[in-house]
């Protein structure tokens, strides 16, 4: 008869909590949408349908257990359209990249791994944080001391 009643005490105990642990997860759920999205995932699909402003980044981290063998495409689909609006990255090894947008829209994206665990992050940026973005350079300057014989 006890264990009915410390039963019945707990399940009211919990219902009274239910509000309150509801409220909590939709302030941050609305607040995380709001900055920014995050997918993440171990195999190839299409991303749900979301909308951004312009500037934004999105930021890709791959890894994996089988180094040798992992290869990820990740391309950006119009969300109206379903049409290929561009390739963000592609890769045989595991690392992460940046890429800035200056144009906002409803977009998707379709990711193509194999022996990948990724994770994409897609964030707004104020015009200031976005001045201050600048691209990494592909291999080196001329003037580089790290150049190869010229």
């Amino acid at each position: 008869m006890s264990h009915r009643t410390s039963t019945s005490r707990q399940r009211r105990n919990a219902a009274s909590w239910l509000p309150l642990l509801a409220l909590a997860l939709s302030v941050s759920v609305s607040k995380a949408e709001e900055q920014s999205l995050e997918f993440t995932g171990s195999s190839s699909m299409t991303t749900p349908k979301f909308t951004v402003e312009a500037p934004w980044i999105l930021d890709w981290r791959v890894f994996s257990d089988f180094p040798q063998s992992v290869s990820i495409e990740i391309a950006l689909l119009d969300g109206i359209t379903g049409l290929h609006a561009g390739l963000v990255a592609q890769t045989k090894e595991m690392g992460n990249g940046v890429k800035l947008f200056d144009e906002g829209g409803t977009y998707q994206l379709r990711i193509d791994s194999d022996l990948a665990r990724w994770q994409i992050l897609v964030k707004e940026l104020t015009k200031e944080e976005a001045e201050l973005y600048t691209p990494k350079q592909k291999g080196f300057r001329r003037d580089s001391p790290f150049r190869q014989g010229q």
